[in-house]
């Protein structure tokens, strides 16, 4: 299939994927602020206490005012802190030393959550006053008009998966690729999950066909492979969060095929108790085919992957199934392994018996299988870096 070339992101050909413009914004958002059979469930769900749902009513109302998109992501900002404050022990920012200043950059990052993961990237950007990203999203949580339209309002551009038709997926592949390598050619930053789908198991893994499909364009252009993968600029983007409040509902899904539903996994994202939560600038990388990149993105991810207690606990859960819980903790303090990672994270003993208690809370009433599930989900990262240890 011939590819013909596009020569900028404001080409008619992305207006079914692309961000929301300026002009646009008034009208879309005062929709939704009037709009009570959708907003009312999504306060109703988002809210747990009465001055929480109050904040929201007032959000809500704002949207009346706003007329461009800065001042949407502003409220949005505000938004976010509100998140950070109330379901979190608060976000740790790493790497931004390696960023080059005014320059654009393609945020490949692992992928832990729908909402949060280019959420929390764009904030860690924002509070340390560089550009923001736009965001890839799938369009499969375009189905609610509203999660849509929000995204959609908020720098976000639509990935169709839908799509199943061979060659109609390749011409949707390629616009992608197009519009990428577009929003990198005009100085801004974009970020794409690693995967399609969040990592069930708890292992980062970049899938190849990501990064084919970002070379699409490059061929369309008539570029090798190598120039066009270090042209975007790809910098491996590393998410940690110590809980994850979609844990068991991603343990039942990977054992038991359980029915996936985005909406509410995006809202107990968002409201769910997350922990300490680290984010990860690396290196800028330089390869010469799919398979460098790939590696070289599952390397960085796996080394910057912040390491909590509860991974710990975890570990020894999977590695010491019969032992009692004082003699997993001490197995913990006797292997070299996770006596290293204890001081490396700065984790203490202390931080094990906690990580103890909010397990036999977490998972006390699951069948056994999904607690082995959700054990494995924390144990992984931890295993992947024993093995790229000892390689």
């Amino acid at each position: 299939m011939a590819m013909s070339v596009v020569t900028n992101t404001l080409d008619p050909i992305f207006d079914d994927i692309r961000p929301y413009r300026d002009e646009e914004i008034k009208p879309l958002l005062e929709k939704w602020a009037y709009c009570e059979s959708l907003k009312t469930p999504m306060v109703e769900h988002l809210s747990r206490h009465d001055e929480d749902k109050a904040q929201f009513v007032q959000w809500f109302d704002r949207l009346k005012q706003v007329d461009h998109i800065n001042a949407f992501q502003r409220i949005l900002a505000e938004l976010v802190e509100w998140i950070i404050e109330t379901t979190s022990e608060g976000i740790e920012v790493t790497g931004l030393e390696s960023l080059s200043t005014g320059h654009p950059h393609l945020y490949l990052s692992n992928h832990r959550d729908i909402v949060l993961d280019p959420t929390l990237v764009n904030y860690a950007l924002a509070i340390n006053e560089i550009e923001t990203a736009r965001v890839a999203i799938g369009d499969n949580l375009v189905s609610n008009p509203l999660v849509g339209d929000l995204m959609r309002a908020n720098k976000s551009f639509l990935v169709k998966r839908s799509v199943e038709d061979r060659r109609d997926k390749l011409r949707e592949l390629t616009k992608l690729s197009q519009y990428i390598r577009g929003s990198i050619k005009e100085g801004i930053s974009v970020w794409l999950a690693q995967r399609e789908g969040r990592a069930k198991d708890g292992l980062d893994r970049t899938e190849s066909a990501v990064i084919k499909m970002l070379h699409l364009s490059g061929r369309a252009e008539k570029i090798d492979m190598a120039e066009s993968l270090n042209q975007l600029s790809i910098v491996p983007t590393t998410l940690s969060y110590e809980w994850n409040p979609c844990d068991i509902v991603l343990a039942e899904q990977r054992i038991r095929s359980a029915e996936k539903n985005d909406i509410q996994d995006i809202v107990q994202g968002l409201v769910g108790f997350k922990g300490r939560i680290h984010v990860h600038f690396g290196e800028p990388i330089e390869a010469e085919n799919v398979d460098q990149v790939v590696e070289q993105v599952d390397q960085q991810i796996d080394q910057h992957h912040w390491i909590f207690a509860n991974q710990l606990v975890a570990y020894a859960h999977i590695e010491c199934p019969h032992f009692n819980r004082d003699s997993r903790l001490q197995s913990i303090l006797e292997n070299a392994n996770l006596k290293k990672m204890m001081e490396q994270y700065r984790i203490s003993q202390a931080d094990l018996a906690l990580a103890e208690d909010s397990f036999d809370e977490r998972l006390r009433d699951l069948s056994s299988d999904i607690q082995q599930g959700v054990f494995e989900y924390y144990a992984n990262p931890v295993k992947q870096l024993i093995n790229r240890a000892s390689v």
